[in-house]
């Protein structure tokens, strides 16, 4: 067999092993698979242009070629040290520099040509340049292998090491023999290099899909371990609801419990959004860990878990300031400020829901007071809101106004709901009074409470053409 035959066999192992790498990988298919499967093929691309010289341009033969050559260094040598860049500007900044590299080979190899510089003195700068870059492939193997403890990096570095001997060898033989070196000649240093290039080929695609199941099997680890982590939060979540539903259970049967009732209940009602929450989050990063092996939603997922927690945290201080009657952290507020935060804290909620929610505020308006149970008031006053049109199939309104009149600061939110019977206006505000299957009757006492601590004030009324009409009114400043 002669050697342009020996190059043509090369082009399709390199074509077809190359291929097969990627549909092997395909499953954890990235950037990085693309480039280094393409590296090869440009390889391919490469012997297959030189088996053909002769057969088509010369120039087409020469220049394409070594285009292809130099275009696979850059590809497989930054596909492999991609795993040693942290964050996208590093990875760049080996492109640009290995782009550089490569095309000064193609660059030298074309003056090279265009000098008419004799065929061994091109081969022999061929040989050089690729020890130069097998070496580099062996080096950034040996870097991942004791950087990041990857076994199959072992394989890459070897493939960079049998190269660059089969790479070496020619050159030596060049030096020897410089007469007898062309693209065509048939010898026993040119079938070791060949030999050499195909098992190292083996060697390094097979480290290379090595590589991609260990990054797998590490993601899939550290998926299952938050995983646990998330079962573990949502197993201690469910305690404290559970301990919180007995608590709230025992302390409205208990008569004589009267201010530590209250002020119970009040957490309880409270506390009982942001624990939901967090139940939620945890059960949606529970679930979306089990379908991806992705961790940014499941990171953010967490995140929104510690937000409620300081939510939490905060929720409690501010009701226990209420109870105590401490207006300390009170301040020059714009009662729009709470409103707006209310409306932002159920955004999604009146979506999924579909309530169209219109407001006219009027701005330059100020009132002493504290925003975070100003908040919660708006909120328990929207959620009524939103959940007494549920029971409406289309046309879900609810309308927000913030007015001055008389000294006073007047903040309405209006449904257009089935509004409150006549008969339960009186009790509306009363504690332990709700018509909500579900509900503690805790929730408009607390708007109540928290109207009365910044000595104001809140009424019901039914809309004009119906539905349930709230207005907070407040000590203007």
């Amino acid at each position: 067999m002669d050697i342009r035959t020996t190059y043509l066999i090369m082009a399709v192992v390199f074509f077809a092993a190359s291929l097969g790498v990627y549909y092997a990988s395909k499953p954890q298919k990235d950037r990085e698979l693309v480039l280094w499967c393409v590296g090869w093929i440009f390889v391919g691309l490469g012997f297959l242009l030189v088996a053909l010289r002769g057969s088509i341009p010369y120039v087409v033969s020469l220049y394409f070629a070594h285009l292809f050559l130099g275009a696979s260094y850059v590809l497989r040598t930054v596909s492999i040290k991609a795993e040693l860049c942290s964050d996208k500007h590093s990875f760049h900044r080996a492109l640009q520099f290995h782009g550089a590299f490569g095309l000064l080979y193609f660059i030298v190899y074309c003056a090279l040509v265009l000098t008419e510089a004799p065929e061994h003195i091109r081969l022999m700068y061929v040989y050089l340049a690729h020890i130069i870059m097998f070496g580099e492939l062996a080096w950034i193997g040996l870097r991942i292998r004791r950087e990041l403890n990857i076994q199959g990096a072992l394989l890459v570095a070897a493939m960079g090491l049998l190269m660059g001997i089969g790479c070496a060898i020619h050159v030596v033989m060049n030096v020897l023999w410089p007469e007898n070196m062309t693209v065509f000649s048939s010898s026993a240093d040119k079938l070791t290099f060949l030999m050499l290039l195909l098992v190292g080929f083996i060697f390094g695609n097979y480290g290379f899909v090595q590589i991609r199941l260990e990054k797998s099997w590490r993601k899939n680890q550290i998926v299952n371990e938050e995983l646990s982590s998330a079962q573990t939060i949502n197993q201690q979540l469910e305690r404290v609801l559970r301990e919180k539903n007995e608590l709230l259970r025992s302390i409205s049967l208990t008569t004589t419990a009267a201010n530590g009732g209250v002020m119970m209940s009040a957490l309880a009602h409270e506390l009982s959004q942001p624990l939901n929450s967090m139940r939620l989050n945890v059960d949606y990063l529970k679930r979306h860990m089990q379908g991806t092996n992705e961790k940014n939603a499941a990171a953010q997922a967490i995140s929104d878990v510690l937000i409620d927690t300081e939510r939490l945290v905060e929720i409690v201080a501010k009701i226990r300031q209420m109870f105590q009657r401490n207006r300390q952290t009170f301040d020059r507020i714009d009662p729009n400020t709470p409103l707006e935060a209310a409306l932002r804290e159920l955004h999604d909620e009146l979506m999924a829901a579909k309530v169209h929610v219109s407001t006219s505020l009027q701005r330059d308006l100020w009132i002493w007071g504290e925003p975070t149970q100003l908040t919660m008031l708006f909120i328990n006053l929207l959620r009524n809101a939103k959940e007494a049109l549920l029971d409406s199939p289309v046309d879900r309104h609810i309308r927000i106004g913030c007015t001055t009149e008389q000294g006073q600061v007047r903040l309405t939110i209006t449904d257009n709901g089935r509004g409150v019977p006549q008969d339960r206006h009186a009790s509306l505000f009363d504690l332990y009074t709700t018509s909500k299957e579900s509900g503690l009757g805790v929730g408009l006492w607390i708007c109540r409470m928290v109207a009365e601590h910044h000595r104001g004030s809140i009424q019901y009324s039914n809309a004009p053409g119906g539905g349930a009409q709230f207005t907070v009114s407040l000590p203007a400043l």
